[in-house]
């Protein structure tokens, strides 16, 4: 899921990811393309099984892998991790964010105020 969690990462403003930071995400065509842009780099990375580069998120990298350490030393081997997952998981993920950011859309064009909360 580490990748998974750079794609979020390019998708969201890092302001989004800080623990009790109330924010107001607005969902709008420009991250909509920015979405459909993110969503080819994330499915060739699926594809290639290589994690999507970005130098941005090195440290993120870093941390993912820290934890996954850790997360076999408890017994969780079967983690998923960047390289492991296949391309229909990644085309089902994939379509559940599109679907996810359509309807956050819609919801603001009601006047409501849709809230992304992100974690790691």
């Amino acid at each position: 899921m580490t990748t998974e969690n750079v794609f979020l990462r390019g998708l969201f403003p890092n302001e989004y990811w800080e623990v009790g930071k109330p924010l107001r995400y607005e969902f709008t065509e420009e991250g909509y393309k920015r979405l459909q842009m993110t969503g080819v780099a994330y499915l060739i990375s699926s594809m290639t099984g290589k994690e999507v580069a970005n130098p941005e998120m090195k440290a993120y990298h870093e941390f993912g892998n820290q934890l996954m350490e850790k997360l076999k030393g408890m017994g969780f081997e079967e983690v998923q991790k960047s390289g492991n997952c296949n391309f229909r998981y990644a085309v089902m993920w994939l379509n559940s964010v599109f679907s996810f950011y359509e309807l956050a859309m819609q919801k603001e064009r009601e006047g409501l105020e849709p809230r992304v909360l992100i974690s790691w």
